[in-house]
């Protein structure tokens, strides 16, 4: 068994981080890539966590959840509300990301061939990739979706 000691501000960031990290990892967890098992133990050692920051006199950081079933850290703690906020924040730089990068595959593959790009080194693909990114980029940065369509 490992003790480990934390003052009540170090207890607090980790609840913000189990908080973060819970949502991160079940909010759109795939069910082919995350067993049962993995969930219950992740959930089993987050509760064990909260249980022992009531302990330490943090009770006003731990809430029981919705169902009323499990504990779950309380955002009206002025330091651990903005969480939701962050992880927003995690989502829509996420979102851009993909779509821009998915994008950018597509039309590399498109312009100099699916061969070509197989062919490539690590190196140059990156380098490639991101000059096929900057375009999206520009044109999200500036406008959004709003000059996004589906071509039929």
């Amino acid at each position: 068994m490992i003790n480990l000691q934390f003052s009540k501000d170090e207890l607090k960031t980790l609840l913000g981080f189990l908080s973060t990290a819970g949502y991160v990892l079940h909010a759109y967890a795939d069910e082919e890539l995350v067993d049962e098992e993995s969930i219950e133990k992740e959930s089993d050692l987050i509760q064990k966590i909260l249980k022992a920051a009531q302990a330490a006199g943090l009770k006003d950081l731990v809430e029981m959840d919705d169902c009323g079933e499990h504990l779950a850290v309380s955002m009206e703690d002025e330091e651990l509300s903005d969480i939701p906020e962050r992880i927003g924040s995690f989502e829509e730089t996420v979102f851009w990301g993909k779509l821009i990068s998915s994008l950018a595959g597509r039309d590399m593959v498109d312009a100099i061939g699916e061969d070509a790009v197989d062919k490539m080194t690590e190196e140059e693909h990156s380098e490639k990739h991101q000059e096929f990114c900057q375009k999206y980029e520009t044109e999200f940065s500036n406008f959004g979706l709003s000059r996004l369509k589906i071509a039929e």
